[in-house]
């Protein structure tokens, strides 16, 4: 049976990832298991899983820190943009910040399709159902 990381283990892993940008409030009682953490940049505290943490990026800042699609487009020779939408993209769902997460995730789609659009780049959009039909469509 394996043994549970203690706090000082996640933030060590926390620190190294995310290079010491948070800090774990809360003592888990396993990775699983939600926590409070403190993103020092932002000031806000994201309630959310270790295990999840240590792969993800603030929840409230993470457009912040990620490269539009122009700045992608400039070093590449897009085609096509394939993209899968799932459930938060269609509907409010609270995990992913309930009706305003939704009308940020709404606006930031139309961005980027408006922006394919106006590059006459081929912006196709699946389901995760329709991942399995990606030949037939491109």
């Amino acid at each position: 049976m394996s043994r549970r990381k203690t706090l000082d283990e996640w933030q060590l892993e926390s620190d190294i990832i995310h290079n010491k940008e948070f800090t774990i409030l809360e003592e888990p009682n396993s990775g699983s298991h939600n926590v409070k953490i403190l993103h020092k940049k932002c000031g806000n505290i994201i309630s959310m899983k270790l295990n999840n943490h240590i792969k993800r990026y603030c929840a409230f800042c993470s457009g912040k820190n990620k490269k539009s699609f122009e700045e992608y487009q400039k070093k590449s020779n897009f085609v096509h943009v394939i993209e899968t939408h799932v459930l938060q993209h269609y509907v409010p769902i609270n995990h992913w910040h309930g009706k305003k997460g939704y009308d940020e995730q709404v606006y930031r789609d139309k961005i980027k399709e408006d922006y394919l659009i106006k590059k006459n780049i081929r912006y196709i959009i699946l389901n995760n159902k329709e991942l399995t039909k990606i030949k037939e469509i491109i």
